[in-house]
């Protein structure tokens, strides 16, 4: 895997969008961590020299960089220079 960009996919339905991906596309499985419920903990799967890694819908620690999208109808927020 020589990817230089690895997204992270989250959805509330991770386990049907894994199996989606991998019947649609072909992804391949390199590493699947179950978590004990039945579901996956942290999943990376491949597609040539390309990785996603796709997973559960959940708040972690670093929710400012990574969080499940929200539906809104305000357009997003721009930044603007300092």
């Amino acid at each position: 895997m020589t990817g230089a960009i690895i997204p992270c996919l989250r959805h509330e339905g991770a386990s049907r969008m894994i199996g989606w991906l991998w019947k649609a596309f072909g992804f391949g499985r390199h590493l699947v961590v179950e978590n004990g419920a039945g579901g996956s903990a942290h999943t990376q799967l491949t597609l040539g020299r390309d990785m996603i890694m796709p997973g559960p819908a959940r708040e972690v620690r670093l929710e400012k960089l990574e969080a499940t999208p929200k539906t809104s109808t305000a357009p997003p927020k721009v930044p603007t220079s300092p």
